[in-house]
């Protein structure tokens, strides 16, 4: 690669995250309904043409940072050891915020989603609380439906249902405590894992599994 096209990169690379900064800071401050490019090129000091050279709509710029929030939240999570459900239901029995919080990067990425408080203004925002639920379904859905169609003995429609529900029910959770962790979070979520983890064996049971 010559050095023209490195600095050509390195410039792209630039503007994209200015713009995507300036995005998140007005999020801060604004609804994701009254925000439109001139705000956004203002905040990022850039013109119309810059902006629309590096994205579509402000639609893309939000997909891809959901995109970066996502990946932040895979990368520093980890599975459980064992089986999932009864990693969930041996934490939410005991409904310790500490031990909650000892395991917590082994919770679903959906409770962690929002965990960089540099991205929780898109989680936030009333507007995008589908585009959020649905960026989190796809990304997860590969991982997550086959595993409950195996465990619960669903079909892959049921599965995909199900986690559709997982999803909206933690999103709104983590919503309702502004995504801070403290220790009434703590013990509401682990109040959710010990229903979900329930649930999830009364249907392996109903299986026959």
């Amino acid at each position: 690669m010559g050095t023209a096209q490195r600095k050509t990169d390195r410039r792209t690379l630039y503007t994209r995250q200015v713009v995507k900064d300036a995005l998140l800071e007005l999020l801060a401050e604004h609804h994701f309904e009254d925000i439109n490019v001139t705000m956004m090129c203002r905040q990022a000091e850039i013109t119309r043409a810059t902006f629309y050279l590096h994205f579509d709509s402000l639609s893309a710029v939000v997909d891809e940072l959901l995109e970066e929030a996502l990946n932040t939240a895979q990368r520093t999570g980890r599975p459980p050891e064992g089986n999932l459900i009864e990693f969930m239901d041996w934490l939410g029995e005991r409904d310790d915020p500490a031990l909650l919080m000892e395991h917590y990067d082994q919770l679903p990425t959906c409770l962690r989603a929002a965990d960089d408080p540099k991205y929780q203004p898109l989680f936030m925002d009333d507007l995008l609380s589908n585009v959020v639920i649905r960026k989190i379904y796809l990304t997860e859905r590969d991982n997550m439906v086959p595993f409950w169609q195996e465990y619960c003995g669903l079909s892959e429609e049921q599965a995909k249902v199900m986690f559709q529900y997982t999803i909206h029910g933690s999103y709104m959770v983590n919503k309702a405590f502004h995504f801070q962790r403290t220790e009434e979070w703590c013990h509401m979520t682990c109040t959710l894992l010990a229903y979900s983890a329930g649930g999830y064996k009364a249907l392996r049971r109903r299986a026959g599994k």
